[in-house]
């Protein structure tokens, strides 16, 4: 019947379309791997998956033993958000492996360029999960002889701020001027003690290790700031890339950060198990 014969016809076209595009991407695949081993000598293996995007790659990093899993953004604005939601940011909340993010430019790629990180940005917030990006970022920095600087941001010293996290006083009691301004020299000073005893763990990093403390009600905009201010070029953290109260308290500073960098993040969730 003539019914079945376009159906024929239809489901070989579709094939031979799927086909074609399957092998256009090994091609470009094959010439990327040929690219970077011709430059720089690194042995490269190229794969091609299918599937879901996000559940392929994390389940391909686990299954192969990978170290690290670099993907780009597609810059800003509502369609980057899209991406960012669709995409990068189920990455980030499936994968156990540390994922490096990058804003594409529109300068070709070099692909014997030598390591362009000279200064990364480790942000810390003083609790032992955050710290598990340390081994990752310092080889990194090591690689590339970086500068390195651990940050942490605290929180503004208020009366307000002092009741909520619990610190010497009651709702009763009003600091004085006074007291807040020692209140926040004391958590400075406290910082960075935490921040000296983790740069000295990072023995094995060439590049010079710096600490810094900074105060700002939004960390993940004081981040932004400082690597825009301090010459960034690559800022490292943890998320917990969950849902929940855990999302909103860690992840949403993981979210800004990726969201409005324009260097290079990265990113590793921690196990919690």
């Amino acid at each position: 019947p003539r019914s079945e014969t376009a159906s024929k016809l239809t489901s070989s076209g579709i094939q031979f379309y799927s086909d074609l595009l399957l092998r256009r991407a090994q091609l470009y695949l094959d010439g990327a791997a040929q690219r970077i081993l011709e430059s720089s000598q690194t042995e490269v293996k190229a794969s091609m998956l299918d599937g879901d995007v996000a559940e392929r790659i994390a389940s391909y990093s686990e299954q192969t033993g990978t170290d690290l899993v670099v993907l780009t953004t597609h810059g800003r604005g509502a369609f980057a958000r899209f991406w960012l939601g669709s995409v990068a940011d189920q990455i980030v909340r499936k994968a156990t492996v540390p994922l490096l993010l990058i804003r594409p430019r529109e300068s070709p790629v070099s692909f014997s360029q030598e390591c362009a990180i000279q200064h990364a940005l480790i942000a810390l917030d003083g609790e032992k999960l955050a710290e598990s990006i340390l081994p990752v970022a310092g080889e990194i920095c090591d690689l590339c002889s970086a500068k390195t600087t651990l940050l942490q941001i605290v929180p503004p010293v208020s009366p307000e701020v002092c009741q909520f996290v619990g610190d010497l006083y009651s709702p009763q009691m009003v600091p004085s001027p006074d007291e807040l301004k020692e209140l926040e020299k004391q958590r400075h000073e406290s910082s960075q003690a935490y921040l000296k005893r983790l740069a000295g763990s990072l023995r094995n990093v060439s590049g010079e290790i710096h600490t810094k403390t900074l105060t700002g009600s939004s960390p993940g905009r004081t981040i932004l700031e400082e690597a825009e201010g301090s010459k960034g070029d690559l800022i490292a953290m943890t998320t917990h890339g969950r849902g929940g109260l855990s999302r909103f308290f860690r992840g949403s500073v993981a979210d800004k950060v990726i969201r409005g960098a324009s260097v290079p993040v990265l990113i590793r969730r921690p196990n919690t198990e």
